[in-house]
């Protein structure tokens, strides 16, 4: 027994008078009176230890459990639950086709289950991410770095240096390689990650793998370097004052045609603000020149550079002391900041600011409801207007680029805005009004957000490695989107009649949803597309019709192909109608252009696999009103005109002798019975990084909204 002195061990005078038992770290401790005696453990029960030990070891292994002992061990010693590990490896071998549903957390009863569908007779399909495991197991367990997270060396890819994706965007007359939309950003530099989901990834495997006649986007492309010594020109050099009577105008051009799609600020106490009836709030000249900022370019009908002017100066009123302070009026204004870059064709720029704005509003805590809020109903009211707007900017602005999301679905009990008029709350209401049965300017935050909630975690998947199959897709598909059309209240659905001042926010939330789908089915329609070519080529040399795969894995394949030229075509046909019979703002051609090209480059892919299908002349429509539609937009829009001349090219190119040419630089196809992961467009179709949390499901439930 070691025996320690008073002095050494200086225990509580209360407990020197009692004596207690406890055992810490398999040492048996025992403290009387004034000293603390210490017992080490018997050898002999450290042997029985080692024996049991030993023999469970043995039994594992020789009952052919496929479980990695040391990496399991890892894992609990780092606190992690290896449950789900161990369960979805045992189902994986009794029924591989069987869905797992998120495990639920400890303290959770099965009532209070994130992943519980109201609809007890669906089965919720499995949506966890592989590629997880191996980022826990590899990366932080065992104190080492996964080299499949990390991008290759240049000394692998020559292609790839640290300097790629290094950009700056201050310079205001370059014409960045990166626009706003990721469409048609294929060139060689490449200044900003894009993943797969944005458009250009789709334009970069047709000019790669397609022959199509052009090797680089039309136009000039002029980059900033931000190794230069030389400062690049800023937009502060736009010394042309404005008028206020023009601010004022702006302003309410901004409340006109952009607060009616996202109404992220009160526009009766910004006003009130405005024209100083009431104080105004710390950085709110940067909230009222960026409002009339987007006002002026968003409302525009001509090329107009107004609103450059009036964004220096909002940025004029920034510092770095933003940094260290928050506010509502901050948020807002990074917010909307961060959308008007993205539409200036400054991204990197636009991410940046909407990253800084995310994380202000979380210390501000805009994602949660607090019970002392109900005294103020209006003021919680515009926090979580001005939290959800943050929500989709943000995911609708990720998606474009396809890089990883920066709100995760779980930890957000805020409330959606409640479906009002603006008259419906004021400041003296006592009591929340109830949600109305018609459109409002906040029905479309709610529906968009509610679709993102339930659709986030599939493109969590689909940017991940490994990528999923067509099977899974699909499910999703019908299980996440079927529950949110479902969800979408009768006066905003698709086929809906909507007033003529909600027409806008109604087409885009079709067109979003439809853009969605097409991206997640894009991958399958390229391998089918491929397939399809492969097929034709070895028909034409052998004058032999190549047997065709009926395998399950196939028929899923043949299913997404088809969906993803349905939405295409029902994008173009939508904004075809939406287009032709009116007269149209910038912002309203900012849109439509970005769901348009992407959909375009369905059929111009099809016309040139399938020229002689009966369905080729419906195709060739599809690219005519395209081409038709963004023509109109060029004076609107000067990347119009780029992406006009792109779809041009594309669709002159299209003959029948293009076969022969694909045939010398087609490779050879797997099985399309294999898990695409296993194609050589896997680095096309896969995302580069591993999302770092499981995703869990936000609950649908009616007090969120």
């Amino acid at each position: 027994m070691l025996v320690m002195s008073a002095e050494d061990a200086k225990p509580d005078v209360r407990a020197s008078y009692q004596c207690a038992r406890n055992v810490f770290n398999g040492v048996d401790i025992v403290y009387m009176r004034n000293r603390y005696a210490v017992h080490s453990l018997a050898s002999s029960y450290l042997t029985e230890v080692e024996e049991s030990l030993r023999i469970a070891t043995q039994i594992i292994r020789d009952n052919g459990l496929d479980v990695n002992l040391d990496a399991e061990l890892a894992k609990a010693r780092n606190g992690i639950d290896t449950s789900y590990a161990r369960s979805h490896a045992k189902e994986e071998k009794e029924a591989p086709s069987s869905g797992l549903k998120r495990p639920r957390i400890a303290s959770e009863e099965p009532s209070q289950d994130r992943n519980r569908v109201s609809d007890e007779t669906k089965i919720e399909p499995t949506i966890f991410e592989p590629g997880l495991e191996t980022i826990l197991s590899d990366g932080i367990i065992e104190d080492t770095i996964s080299t499949d997270i990390l991008p290759a060396s240049s000394a692998d890819n020559p292609a790839l240096n640290n300097a790629d994706y290094d950009w700056d965007e201050r310079d205001t007359e370059a014409q960045s390689c990166i626009d706003g939309m990721a469409a048609l950003s294929i060139q060689e530099e490449r200044p900003g990650y894009l993943g797969l989901a944005s458009g250009a990834s789709l334009l970069r495997l047709i000019q790669s793998h397609f022959s199509f006649p052009f090797s680089s986007v039309p136009g000039p492309s002029r980059i900033s370097n931000p190794n230069s010594e030389s400062p690049p020109r800023l937009c502060g050099e736009l010394h042309r004052e404005i008028p206020s009577h023009q601010i004022e105008a702006y302003i309410a051009s901004y409340f006109r045609e952009y607060h009616t799609n996202y109404p992220l600020v009160h526009q009766g106490l910004f006003m009130a603000q405005f024209h100083e009836i009431v104080p105004r709030p710390k950085h709110s000249k940067v909230l009222i020149y960026i409002v009339a900022a987007i006002g002026a370019f968003m409302s525009a009908t001509t090329a107009n550079d107004d609103d450059l002017i009036l964004y220096q100066n909002a940025r004029s009123h920034l510092s770095v002391e933003i940094l260290e302070v928050g506010s509502l009026t901050l948020v807002q204004s990074l917010c909307l900041i961060s959308n008007y870059l993205q539409k200036r064709d400054r991204p990197n720029s636009s991410h940046n600011y909407l990253g800084l704005a995310v994380r202000m509003a979380y210390g501000l805590g805009l994602h949660k409801d607090y019970p002392g809020a109900e005294g103020n109903l209006l003021y919680r009211e515009i926090r979580r207007r001005t939290w959800w707007c943050l929500f989709i900017f943000d995911i609708g602005s990720t998606i474009t680029f396809s890089r990883p999301l920066a709100i995760p679905s779980a930890g957000i009990d805020t409330k959606l805005p409640l479906n009002i008029l603006e008259t419906d709350l004021t400041a003296s209401t006592m009591e929340a009004p109830s949600n109305i049965d018609s459109p409002t300017i906040y029905t479309n935050v709610r529906v968009q957000s509610q679709f993102h909630l339930l659709t986030n975690h599939i493109y969590n998947r689909v940017i991940s490695k490994p990528s999923p199959t067509a099977k899974e897709i699909i499910e999703w598909d019908d299980f996440y989107i079927y529950k949110w059309l479902n969800l979408v209240p009768d006066y905003y659905k698709e086929t809906a009649t909507v007033p003529k001042k909600h027409r806008f926010p109604h087409a885009i939330m079709t067109w979003r949803y439809k853009h969605f789908r097409l991206i997640i089915y894009r991958p399958f329609f390229i391998q089918k597309a491929l397939q399809i070519n492969q097929q034709q080529i070895a028909s034409l040399a052998s004058l032999t019709t190549p047997s065709v795969q009926t395998s399950s894995d196939q028929k899923d394949i043949d299913l997404a192909y088809e969906r993803c030229i349905k939405e295409s075509h029902e994008t173009i046909s939508s904004i075809y109608d939406f287009w032709k019979d009116a007269v149209h703002t910038r912002m309203e051609c900012w849109y439509a252009l970005y769901f348009l090209f992407s959909a375009t480059l369905v059929p111009v892919i099809l016309l040139h696999i399938e020229s002689h299908s009966p369905h080729s002349k419906s195709w060739q429509e599809d690219i005519d009103k395209a081409i038709w539609i963004i023509g109109g937009m060029v004076e609107l829009s000067p990347f119009a005109g780029r992406c006009v001349e792109t779809l041009e090219r594309l669709r002159d190119g299209i003959s029948s002798p293009l076969l022969a040419e694909l045939g010398s630089t087609m490779p050879d196809l797997p099985s399309f019975s294999d898990p695409m992961s296993q194609t050589p467009f896997a680095e096309i179709f896969s995302g580069v990084g591993n999302w770092f949390e499981a995703p869990g499901l936000y609950s649908m439930e009616e007090q969120l909204w």
